[in-house]
């Protein structure tokens, strides 16, 4: 039974696990992690360092983030953010990339041309959202 859920849950988010599993399969440098949420469930994933991207992104499960931020401190709030939008993700299914990735990088777009701050990029749709589902992750802890 689990086994089955586990396969409706991936083909629900499949095109953005088809994305990620594409561009993951180009990039060597990935470091683990594990997410404890305030329950206590531990969740284990891995993020992917591109050195041509100079973002973060969720593509289902794939986590994607600039290769700058491996061994910084403001790694483990990205990735933290970065799982919001994976669970974004999970409710949302084929609908992820026209209610979240579009407004997400259009946002990012903005936030550039016009010089904006990370306090005004995460206090709009859907950043807000990621953020506050993220809410329920205490710590991420890199391997």
């Amino acid at each position: 039974m689990r086994k089955i859920l586990k396969l409706f849950v991936y083909l629900w988010q499949l095109p953005q696990m088809l994305v990620g599993l594409l561009i993951c399969n180009l990039i060597k440098d990935t470091q683990s992690f594990n997410a404890t949420t305030k329950t206590g469930k531990v969740y284990h994933g891995k993020v992917y360092f591109a050195d041509w991207f100079n973002s973060a992104v969720c593509l289902g499960k794939y986590i994607i983030v600039d290769k700058k931020l491996k061994g910084k401190d403001q790694l483990s709030e990205t990735i933290k953010h970065e799982l919001g939008h994976s669970v974004q993700s999970i409710l949302l299914g084929w609908f992820y990339f026209i209610v979240v990735g579009i407004p997400s990088f259009v946002l990012n777009i903005i936030s550039r041309i016009y010089k904006k701050n990370a306090q005004w990029y995460y206090s709009k749709f859907p950043e807000n959202w990621a953020n506050k589902l993220a809410e329920g992750i205490i710590t991420v802890e890199l391997k």
